[in-house]
């Protein structure tokens, strides 16, 4: 990796397995996709390093080969990228007894899957009832915000996640 001069970096926000919360990388645009990893491992990316990762775009399937260089990839600073060892996400959304399955990227944020969730070909919510419901953790009962990517909250080795669409609980007073 190559030592930088402010002006020469970029500024990329990662997640990924062990990285929940949206992470400032600065890079520079030669540097590779696996220089990258490497960076993200020094953040708290939890996969061991012998085990294989796939990094993706934020909402893409695409995974980006690490031996190409940043710029070539069309990163510009302010991406956001996931690093993860799962390529698919399987994603269970509980409603009402009623279960509906789906599988996303990792890099795939809350807010895409509970979009996914209230479409008219799953639970077909009206604009105003969607608007009253979030995606809560099933083990937990927290609600992750919508721009935290689905691979941070996955389990591994199963690469499984389970959300309850519930009622927004409005704080009043």
């Amino acid at each position: 990796m190559t030592q930088l001069s402010a002006p020469d970096q970029m500024e990329l926000f990662i997640q990924g397995e062990g990285i929940p919360k949206i992470t400032l990388l600065k890079a520079h645009p030669k540097d590779t996709i696996a220089d990258i990893v490497k960076l993200a491992r020094d953040c708290g990316l939890s996969s061991p390093e012998e085990s294989e990762v796939y990094v993706f775009v934020e909402n893409t399937d695409v995974t980006l080969e690490l031996d190409v260089k940043v710029d070539e990839v069309g990163l510009d600073s302010r991406s956001r990228l996931h690093i993860h060892r799962c390529k698919v996400v399987e994603v269970t959304v509980n409603f009402n007894q009623d279960q509906k399955k789906g599988f996303f990227p990792p890099s795939a944020t809350v807010e895409w899957v509970q979009e996914w969730a209230v479409a008219k070909d799953q639970y077909d919510m009206s604009p105003v009832d969607a608007a009253e419901h979030v995606l809560k953790l099933c083990d937990s009962g927290d609600q992750p915000d919508g721009e935290v990517h689905i691979g941070s909250l996955v389990k591994i080795p199963d690469g499984t996640l389970c959300f309850d669409l519930a009622p927004n609980q409005r704080v009043e007073g």
